[in-house]
């Protein structure tokens, strides 16, 4: 009997997987490594083999803490715009780029004069954070187009199942997918000069991706979704909600519902589709969030800033390879007012610094849609200082998730959904804790705005 929906989250760190029940609660999980390798200044990448390595292995890990026959389905969320290439044999043929990597920024140069087009088609911005110009480069540096490249969660389908697939939530972040038309704009394709045939078809969220053979049983896989889509999903699909997720990035999410809006400042993609509904969201990331985090390297300073929740009239955030957004140029190596010289204060100078740009990712938002509900996650949405200055900034009730793997979750309930386990929505929504706006008695928010545009 079918008990268990077995979800796989590979991030850039790690490959971790949950057995999910029937009460949407988790029975087992599992956590293996994702190695990162920086082969020169500003090249990210990864070992296609040891994703696909770890991912099986973890699969095989949980099998083991039930029977086989237990496992209704496999549901995959993946780091998104990192790509891979591999032949018809399924063997890679070049570490995965990441989604990090600055390998192609002068990509973009050539196409200025097509910059609207490509905004109107893809929703997106000129950026080697999308997976397009990777793609090139690899087609370039391997000099074939017998080959396959395609985004993680292609990479995975194909090595469990033999089919070449992807959904439409990891398709809208290459810059080659018509966002309106839910299909691979031969336009684009043209334009970049990439052949159609080498790229995955592109499916619903949740469809028939095919099935993983194992010990005589066949298990479907029937979910997919980008990782920061499925997080936003976990809170069920409701139209002005956002999620902020805390990670090597920190990406800001809001659902539009089935509208596609473009703002400045901010992306367009597609967030999920499902029975022939599509959902789009908006986003905006900030690229200095693990740089910071990296900073923080005790459970002292943890628990510090968990229990003091005084505001500092200080900010401190070192940008990433001088950038700090999707959008924008280059920037100084740091963003600094008052910034104390070490010791607790600097920790909060730090936590400051996030919310800052956070803030101004929200107002990018909130010029033109009502935010309804902010949510955090991750690592550092432990901070209830972090949460409660972000709270405060913003003026928006902000809420603490409690589902800590949100991301393996949110793809688990939408593999749940298309079964007919739950109605979509049909989840607690709940909260760890909830953070009133309070008066700002700083003056970090103007500060920040005025040495903010003059560097930005």
């Amino acid at each position: 009997m079918s008990k268990y929906i077995l979800a796989i989250d590979v991030s850039s760190s790690a490959c971790k997987a949950y057995l999910v029940d029937k009460n949407k609660e988790v029975f087992k999980s599992t956590s293996f490594p994702i190695t990162t390798i920086s082969p020169d200044i500003g090249l990210v990448e990864h070992d296609a083999d040891e994703i696909w390595e770890q991912a099986l292995r973890s699969i095989k890990v949980l099998i083991k803490e039930c029977s086989i026959d237990e496992i209704a389905a496999i549901a995959i969320s993946n780091q998104r715009e990192t790509v891979m290439a591999w032949d018809e044999n399924g063997r890679s043929l070049f570490n995965a780029i990441s989604w990090q990597d600055q390998r192609t920024n002068a990509f973009f140069e050539q196409y200025k004069e097509h910059e609207d087009l490509v905004r109107e088609k893809t929703g997106l911005v000129f950026n080697p954070y999308f997976s397009v110009s990777k793609i090139k480069w690899l087609l370039d540096c391997l000099n074939s187009t017998n080959l396959r490249i395609g985004t993680v969660d292609s990479w995975l389908i194909y090595k469990l199942t033999g089919n070449y697939y992807t959904d439409v939530s990891n398709a809208s972040r290459t810059m080659l997918f018509d966002i309106a038309k839910l299909e691979w704009s031969d336009e684009l394709l043209a334009l970049f000069e990439i052949p159609k045939h080498i790229l995955p078809e592109v499916k619903a969220s949740a469809d028939a991706y095919g099935y993983w053979e194992y010990e005589g049983k066949k298990i479907p896989v029937c979910a997919v979704l980008g990782d920061q889509q499925a997080a936003l999903y976990a809170l069920g699909n409701k139209e002005g909600v956002v999620n902020c997720t805390y990670g090597t990035g920190a990406f800001l999410l809001l659902n539009t519902s089935n509208r596609i809006i473009k703002l400045p400042n901010t992306i367009t993609s597609v967030a999920w589709k499902h029975a022939n509904k599509v959902t789009y969201i908006l986003e905006a990331a900030s690229f200095n969030c693990g740089n910071v985090l990296s900073k923080l390297h005790s459970e002292k300073a943890f628990e510090y800033l968990i229990n003091n929740e005084e505001y500092l009239d200080a900010f401190y955030l070192p940008t990433q390879n001088k950038r700090l957004f999707i959008f924008g140029g280059e920037v100084k190596n740091e963003l600094s007012y008052n910034v104390p010289k070490e010791g607790e204060p600097l920790l909060k100078a730090l936590c400051n610094g996030i919310a800052l740009s956070i803030n101004e990712l929200l107002q990018s938002f909130m010029k033109e849609i009502e935010i309804k509900e902010l949510w955090v996650n991750g690592k550092i949405s432990e901070l209830n200082y972090l949460n409660s200055i972000q709270a405060s900034l913003s003026k928006l009730k902000t809420f603490k998730s409690v589902i800590s793997n949100q991301s393996a979750m949110g793809v688990a309930y939408l593999a749940g959904v298309y079964m007919g386990w739950w109605k979509e929505g049909e989840w607690n929504k709940e909260a760890n804790a909830v953070f009133e706006p309070k008066e700002l008695k700083v003056k970090i928010f103007e500060k920040w705005r005025e040495i903010f545009y003059n560097k930005c």
